[in-house]
């Protein structure tokens, strides 16, 4: 589902125009801190509250921004995580461990 699908499903229904689940808040797409609360119902999408904690002040490109930058956090630490593994196992069966 396209990011415009989910908003117009999210608007439609009660769900999370972030990641589609059940919404129970309201979130100001632009940060009412940034427009000091001047653009509306318009700037307003429903939103559950794990997608909104998570979003805070970020506009959606700084959203974006940090969502690339956990995935590359993520692929570093499997990685860590596969070694460590492959650690592990040389030295049971060296009887090290």
């Amino acid at each position: 589902m396209s990011s415009v699908e989910r908003v117009a499903r999210a608007k439609a229904g009660n769900y999370c125009a972030y990641c589609g689940n059940p919404a129970s808040t309201k979130d100001h797409v632009i940060p009412r801190k940034l427009v000091g609360g001047k653009l509306g119902q318009g700037n307003l999408v429903p939103a559950c509250r794990s997608c909104n904690s998570l979003k805070a002040d970020m506009i959606p490109a700084e959203m974006r921004a940090m969502a690339k930058e956990m995935k590359t956090v993520a692929r570093k630490l499997t990685a860590i995580a596969d070694r460590a593994d492959v650690i592990i196992s040389r030295r049971a069966l060296r009887g090290e461990g």
